[in-house]
């Protein structure tokens, strides 16, 4: 069992503790169920042993212990109802809301901090590292339904995809490999995520980025033109299985009279 704080707060009125149709002492409910009910349990029989306590002391205020066990079993169920949807991981932090996958990366402030986009991709890389999918997608469900920027403008989704898709400094073929490799992994156990799939296939445009260089056209060896040109249909491939229009990551074309 855990201890979960702030429910008994969050059922204090000030007068009373008001449910519907029913106006109860604030004193009696606080002090005898709610403190017990403040214990999260984890299985039938902790909650028997949880609750055998609150509801034998609670008898005498309620006059019976049916009425004790009617009144006790409300609260319960008032608690679970606001708290199975916010539920805790074992380890006592937030899990996966959207509240707190619209704060990921409030800590990293452009408007100080000329590190920011770097620092919030590289946790955002992590997150990747760590194959936790679920918090990668809640955070990007979370960035683009509220259209958040970082302070100047710049499109949080765009930093969090250029962290899964980008690698910064000096990179090996085999450190390419590894990225797409982990976008991979992530695309088989997320196969219906619009998210892991954009990243994967940006990933595979920076991948062929990274085969020509950014010099002018003429600088370009025939290698590099032909993994550019390998590595950005397979971009498409990724998209256009999910039904995404290749346009809508600005995947390049490929033209050898280009500047760059």
């Amino acid at each position: 069992m855990r201890w979960v704080p702030s429910i008994e707060d969050e059922f204090r009125s000030g007068n009373g503790l008001i449910l519907p149709g029913l106006s109860l002492d604030t004193e009696v409910i606080s002090t005898r169920c709610l403190l017990a009910a403040r214990i999260v349990v984890t299985s039938f029989s902790e909650w028997k042993t949880a609750m055998a306590e609150p509801i034998r002391t609670s008898a005498p205020y309620f006059g019976t212990s049916a009425s004790a066990l009617r009144f006790t079993g409300l609260i319960l169920l008032l608690v679970a109802s606001r708290h199975d949807a916010r539920a805790l991981p074992t380890d006592g932090t937030p899990s996966n809301t959207a509240q707190v996958c619209a704060s990921f990366g409030n800590e990293f402030d452009a408007s100080t901090d000329v590190g920011a986009f770097k620092d919030y991709g590289a946790a955002v890389a992590q997150l990747l590292q760590q194959e936790d999918f679920k918090k990668l997608d809640c955070i990007a469900d979370a960035a683009r339904s509220g259209k958040t920027t970082f302070a100047g403008g710049a499109p949080r989704l765009h930093i969090f995809y250029r962290g899964l898709s980008n690698i910064d400094g000096h990179t090996t073929e085999d450190d390419w490999k590894d990225r797409i490799a982990e976008l991979g992994r992530r695309v088989s156990a997320s196969p219906e995520s619009i998210t892991a799939r954009v990243a994967l296939a940006k990933a595979y445009v920076n991948y062929a980025w990274n085969a020509r260089g950014d010099g002018f056209s003429d600088t370009v060896s025939d290698s590099g033109w032909r993994l550019f040109a390998q590595r950005l249909a397979k971009a498409k491939t990724i998209l256009r299985e999910k039904g995404v229009d290749p346009s809508e990551i600005d995947i390049p074309s490929i033209d050898r009279n280009q500047g760059r």
